[in-house]
């Protein structure tokens, strides 16, 4: 998959500014050629399952947003029309996750794969269903190709002898988002996540670095089930450990 940035600034490194339709087809092939990409599928196999993730982020933003109106409301007429609408959002959020309950029950391959995901502690159907519609990757990829993929891998900002923090960068955001949630639970539940965490806040890291810390080794131990195609259990985390 190319990265529209990647091509934008192989064309400024060859000198090229300006972009028209058939300049830009040049340049893309160039790239294509250069970096020896492969043609990857554009096809979701689970694009209801997105679609339903997609729907219900829109209602959660909804909620959201007419609670916050909510609290600074004194008129009663706008107050009872709020209540009425956040219910009714909350409603409609119900539906949701209980069609995507139904997709996994009248699937095989998204069954096996949901039980799988969800085997491992912090990860709840939201997760697993965002990790199946959204990252199929996860059956083929390398821990470092996932974490790149996701914007979860710290890259590194150094000049001469001058270092720099290690920033995430871009990435498949609705994935980062599910799976910083998901290593918040891991956090309490997962003793694998909470001992790795806890360390590392031990030896001072900001809640922030060390939770994202977190969601690399939360996505370690996903990739290592998926490709095996054998649920988490405890012992799995001295190979997660060592991997």
């Amino acid at each position: 998959m190319m990265h529209a940035n990647h091509i934008r600034a192989y064309a400024k490194a060859l000198g090229i500014l300006a972009k028209t339709d058939k300049l830009d087809a040049k340049v893309i092939y160039d790239y294509a050629m250069t970096v020896s990409l492969e043609a990857a599928s554009t096809k979701n196999e689970n694009q209801d399952i997105s679609d339903l993730l997609n729907r219900r982020d829109q209602l959660i933003d909804m909620r959201i947003e007419e609670s916050n109106r909510l609290e600074t409301m004194t008129n009663k007429a706008i107050i009872k029309s709020l209540k009425a609408h956040i219910k009714w959002i909350e409603k409609q959020v119900e539906k949701i996750e209980a069609e995507l309950s139904e997709y996994v029950q009248h699937k095989h391959s998204v069954k096996f794969l949901y039980e799988l995901y969800s085997s491992v502690p912090g990860v709840g159907l939201i997760t697993a269903m965002r990790l199946i519609s959204d990252l199929p990757e996860l059956l083929t990829h390398t821990d470092k190709q996932l974490a790149a993929l996701i914007g979860i891998a710290p890259m590194n900002k150094d000049s001469g002898k001058m270092r720099g923090n290690r920033r995430i960068v871009a990435g498949r955001a609705k994935i980062r988002r599910v799976l910083y949630l998901a290593t918040i639970s891991a956090i309490k539940f997962n003793p694998l996540i909470k001992t790795f965490y806890t360390k590392l806040k031990r030896k001072g890291k900001p809640g922030k670095v060390a939770i994202i810390a977190g969601s690399r080794k939360l996505l370690m131990v996903l990739r290592s089930i998926a490709q095996r195609g054998t649920p988490w259990v405890p012992i799995m985390s001295e190979y997660c450990r060592h991997s």
